[in-house]
């Protein structure tokens, strides 16, 4: 997030920095847009699909002819699904970050114990 606040400040002002900072993060976060499209899959099953939102709109309302128990469920479900894959993927993704930076730190380090090599060992190593 903080890496995308930084381009939005140096393309934008003002709230539009906001608003580009957002766009920055989910485009580059694929896994959270996955999260966040499954809880709206689990939101819209629990309210919409279950007839939940009939009391604003009246018995007859727009919303009741969506109205079905097995869809609320269906949606319930999927949308459990998809969070759990965008959940794992992150994980994964975290995982290797996290190698990949011990990686780099014990080769650095290793390479700063080595000792510098002779003109010679240079010359014949060049071959």
């Amino acid at each position: 997030m903080k890496r995308s606040l930084e381009r939005a400040n140096a393309e934008a002002t003002g709230a539009k920095r906001y608003l580009l900072a957002a766009y920055y993060f989910l485009a580059n976060n694929t896994s959270i847009v996955a999260v966040l499209v499954g809880i709206a899959m689990m939101a819209f099953g629990a309210t919409v699909l279950s007839g939940r939102p009939g009391f604003l709109f009246g018995a007859d309302g727009p919303l009741n002819v969506l109205a079905h128990g097995v869809f609320a469920g269906m949606f319930g479900v999927w949308g459990a699904t998809v969070v759990l894959l965008g959940v794992l993927a992150y994980g994964a993704l975290w995982l290797n970050q996290f190698v990949a930076r011990i990686q780099t730190d014990s080769s650095t380090e290793s390479d700063a114990d080595t000792e510098p090599e002779s003109d010679l060992d240079a010359e014949l190593n060049s071959f």
